[in-house]
């Protein structure tokens, strides 16, 4: 039997049909995913672009960042601290002055995604109470002694203090003894300027860059460190540049660097 030309039109026809693109996606599901999570405030001291996590009490002219724990299309802060002004970036950066006691920051949010999604106006409030510490009458959590050791010297324990030596978080009032035989100010003729910068858990310094320290054991250094939670622990990072018999002044490549980790005593 021949197959009619018509059979074989018919027969191409369905080929053609069947080797065609097949789009069987889905258009995807906006709120595939959603789940509706308020915000939260969360607070970090700002020490020399160090961030360290603030729990309930804010040292007194340290700069301070509070940010939402969810990201919003807009956000509106104020403070029960000033109540006259409105503040609409992601991050509220702040700096108590000479004032001390509790201090209220709210947070208004709205997010897009809760009014197509969650059945909701997209708005949320929440608020957060801190303790703000005036620096100028009280004394910083990171101050005091610390008893551990150094990876500079694994196997010698050293007992490490950090103290003011004046009145305030300011330059040059502040006496520390890492790396180990340097003992800022016992010679401050010698070292000349330290920059120190430090809040409630946070401590940043560096030794002036005159050649003519680098013969003591505070060789062009410099150190971060940073306070447990709790307040008893200080892991304290650092560095310097030794010099040698061949080269006193050396370059950044001879820089070493060091930890500390010790107990509050």
């Amino acid at each position: 039997m021949r197959t009619t030309p018509r059979i074989w039109l018919v027969f191409a026809v369905v080929l053609i049909a069947m080797s065609g693109c097949k789009d069987d996606s889905v258009a995807p599901e906006p709120c595939a995913g959603y789940r509706y999570e308020p915000p939260s405030i969360t607070a970090h001291e700002w020490v020399a672009s160090i961030e360290t996590e603030i729990q309930d009490t804010i040292f007194g002219q340290t700069l301070m960042k509070f940010r939402s724990t969810k990201k919003s299309t807009r956000y509106y802060w104020t403070t029960y601290f000033d109540t006259t002004r409105l503040w609409t970036d992601s991050v509220l950066a702040l700096r108590f002055m000479n004032y001390g006691g509790p201090v209220t920051v709210r947070l208004i949010t709205f997010t897009e995604q809760d009014t197509i999604c969650g059945d909701r106006d997209g708005y949320d409030t929440t608020y957060r109470t801190f303790y703000v510490l005036n620096a100028e009458t009280s004394k910083s959590q990171i101050l005091g002694k610390f008893f551990g050791y150094t990876t500079e010297r694994p196997t010698e324990p050293l007992l490490v203090e950090i103290a003011e030596i004046g009145t305030g978080p300011v330059e040059g009032q502040v006496k520390i003894n890492v790396p180990i035989g340097c003992n800022y100010p016992s010679n401050r003729e010698r070292y000349g300027t330290v920059e120190f910068q430090y809040g409630w858990r946070t401590i940043r310094y560096n030794y002036g860059k005159k050649k003519e320290f680098w013969y003591d054991n505070c060789k062009n250094m410099s150190a971060t460190g940073i306070l447990s939670p709790s307040g008893d622990t200080l892991n304290l990072q650092y560095s310097f540049i030794e010099p040698t018999d061949d080269d006193p002044y050396p370059d950044e490549s001879y820089r070493r660097s060091f930890s500390f980790t010790g107990v509050r005593r």
